[in-house]
């Protein structure tokens, strides 16, 4: 029979694998190859599951389905900041109930855990809570004068169509929050905001308090199988299978052992070092931002420029005009949507982004002065 590990490790590989095809499958680098190929297999048999589903599924069913999924995925809405918090309730329980009672005394090595989890949920909600530098008229003038657009990634009176105020430099419409936002990173859905100017750091200290406090809580727990496995001394035990069979202790069977006797351990060992591995990627990711004095959308627009080709060239109502009788005097014309795609597209990803100043520069920019 597949024992549990066996298991979780297939999972694991099937979920990691079939997520990087859906993800990477639609970029160039994969479009013409055989993961592009298994990508547009993988959304036909979806399409043709979810056509066979609704057919046997009342419409009703269907419009509640897409409703609910419109809803968590395309608006402004506390489901994720409630995943947030049933997390960090759950495993602040389990850390009080099962883990502390295997000290012998409440000492500063256990009442850290929550240090850092007073310090994360501070942050998590500070920067909920925070204007994150929405553009508005009232603040259009201030916002205009923060950065001067580069001519690739950001032109000069460029409209926003939805807001009808011209774009700032770095700035982006949210189509969540239905607002401009000054140097904008991305929408996030587990702080229910968008990260923006000024509530970037705020943001950069979410990410890094968490992934502080779920590495710290797997180093703890990862102590406490210890204990278990050396005060009961099961390195010494033999253990029988069903067939009469005696094996000596592998990591396996140690394994397999504390997820059944300590399940509420295990499950909180597995969740805080898979998301402290996750996280601390993130930081590491925000930490080369910082250093570049890029944003993650100017991100994807440098290393994903056909993604947003249409975004860029766009250009607002009577701009065409204008540019017309530029190329005419000039010969050339500074914000051609084809000149602009092309500059983009002969980029090379390793050259400099065009808002860095230097390391030391860049991280006063975005860490002290915003």
């Amino acid at each position: 029979m597949m024992d549990f590990l066996l298991m979780a490790f297939l999972y694991t590989v099937s979920f990691v694998t079939i997520s990087y095809i859906v993800i990477a499958g639609k970029y160039e680098y994969h479009r013409n190859g055989w993961i592009g190929l298994m990508r547009r297999n993988l959304l036909s048999a979806m399409y043709l599951a979810g056509s066979a589903f609704e057919r046997c599924v009342p419409v009703s069913i269907i419009r509640g389905i897409s409703n609910i999924t419109n809803y968590i995925l395309f608006t402004r809405n506390p489901c994720v900041q409630l995943l947030y918090g049933f997390l960090v309730i759950g495993g602040s329980s389990i850390y009080t109930f099962k883990v502390i009672p295997f000290f012998d005394k409440i000492n500063a090595f256990s009442v850290v855990e929550y240090v850092f989890i007073a310090i994360n949920v501070t942050f998590f909600w500070i920067c909920s809570t925070k204007d994150p530098g929405a553009i508005t008229a009232a603040h259009h003038a201030e916002y205009m004068k923060d950065y001067e657009p580069d001519g690739v990634y950001y032109s000069t009176a460029q409209e926003c169509y939805t807001c009808k105020l011209v774009k700032p430099a770095r700035s982006k419409h949210c189509s969540i929050c239905d607002v401009c936002i000054s140097r904008f990173d991305h929408h996030c859905s587990w702080v229910n905001n968008c990260i923006g100017k000024r509530n970037y750091k705020l943001f950069l200290g979410f990410i890094i308090s968490t992934a502080i406090l779920c590495l710290y809580t797997t180093f703890v727990v990862t102590v406490v199988f210890a204990y278990i496995v050396v005060s009961d001394g099961l390195m010494t035990m033999k253990y029988v299978d069903l067939d009469g069979r005696h094996y000596t202790a592998s990591i396996r069977i140690l394994t397999q052992y504390l997820l059944v006797h300590y399940p509420l351990l295990a499950i909180l060992f597995l969740t805080v070092s898979l998301f402290g591995l996750a996280m601390s990627g993130f930081s590491l990711f925000h930490f080369y931002l910082v250093l570049t004095n890029q944003t993650t959308n100017e991100f994807c627009k440098r290393f994903f420029p056909a993604k947003h080709r249409i975004r860029l060239s766009r250009q607002p109502r009577g701009h065409g005009s204008r540019n017309k009788v530029a190329k005419r005097r000039t010969g050339t014309d500074k914000h051609d949507p084809a000149q602009v795609t092309q500059k983009i597209t002969e980029t090379p990803w390793q050259i400099s982004t065009p808002y860095n100043k230097g390391v030391w520069k860049n991280i006063r920019e975005v860490l002290i002065q915003t």
